[in-house]
């Protein structure tokens, strides 16, 4: 796995991106079912949404320099959630011993409001509702 940097709101965001990520021409995907290798343009705009949001910006300074702010994108991809079509986008710190998982988001396809995921109900908030607790 190969590592894309990229600097964000005074420190450094790091997102795993694989060797290829262009689909092959003859695959048919569901309506609700692509990878970021199937759809790089949709996965980056909704790895870009994740990545501008003031608490990702915020855990990415907070960090000390051993540790990094990660999104994989060999893990993205699309889920159903409320009949509607989502990104399901994770954060991770990639500490020098393993990666954590900070947070799991939902972030749709065509705009709107992104979700997060609460882990004391394992159910998606909004990030007005997350940004109350």
């Amino acid at each position: 796995m190969n590592w894309r940097a990229i600097f964000l709101g005074g420190a450094w965001l790091l997102a795993a991106h694989q060797a290829s990520i262009a689909a092959e021409s003859g695959n048919q995907i569901g309506a609700c079912s692509k990878t970021a290798a199937d759809d790089p343009k949709g996965w980056k705009k909704a790895f870009d949404r994740v990545a501008r949001l003031p608490e990702t910006m915020e855990l990415s300074k907070a960090l000390p320099k051993n540790k990094h702010v990660a999104i994989l994108d060999d893990q993205a991809k699309q889920i159903i959630y409320n009949n509607n079509c989502y990104w399901d986008v994770d954060v991770y710190v990639d500490t020098p011993e393993r990666m954590e998982r900070w947070n799991e988001f939902i972030v749709p396809l065509n705009g709107g409001d992104i979700f997060v995921l609460d882990i004391v109900t394992d159910e998606y908030v909004t990030m007005e509702e997350f940004r109350k607790q």
